[in-house]
């Protein structure tokens, strides 16, 4: 909540999240306390946006606190993985981690036609009466 809000101003947040969670319309909430339609669309909006900026806070320091413990093994298993190759395995699996954590990692599947070539499909070669329903979902 922003440092500057009444009580009344809180009060009434909580109340149209309550009442949107419940489902109620935007008329009926602005009915029941009092106010217009566009004030309780304004405060409805202003509460998303205070939760969204909690919740990327919370993720930040999740991901802050998970990098960490996953530095942490990375350092205890560094040395074991060079004479070890489950060690390196355990090894290799925090770095996965990590760069999945950091967004560093993509995963990306190709297929090549002869000799690594392209492979060319045009839509009159399909043929979906070959499929079953299975394959077509």
């Amino acid at each position: 909540m922003f440092p500057h809000q009444t009580a009344r101003v809180m009060s009434m947040k909580e109340e149209i999240m309550e009442m949107k969670i419940a489902g109620y319309a935007q008329y009926d909430m602005a009915q029941h306390l009092g106010i217009s339609e566009g004030r309780v669309s304004q405060l409805v909006k202003e509460v998303l946006q205070e939760k969204t900026a909690q919740l990327a806070e919370t993720v930040d320091q999740y991901r802050t606190m998970e990098l960490e413990r996953i530095n942490r093994q990375i350092l205890a298993w560094h040395m074991k993985a060079r004479i070890d190759a489950r060690a390196s395995d355990v090894y290799l699996s925090w770095v996965e981690r990590r760069h999945k954590l950091l967004g560093l990692e993509i995963n990306r599947t190709e297929i090549s036609g002869r000799n690594g070539g392209a492979i060319s499909i045009s839509a009159s070669q399909i043929n979906l009466s070959l499929l079953d329903d299975e394959e077509l979902v």
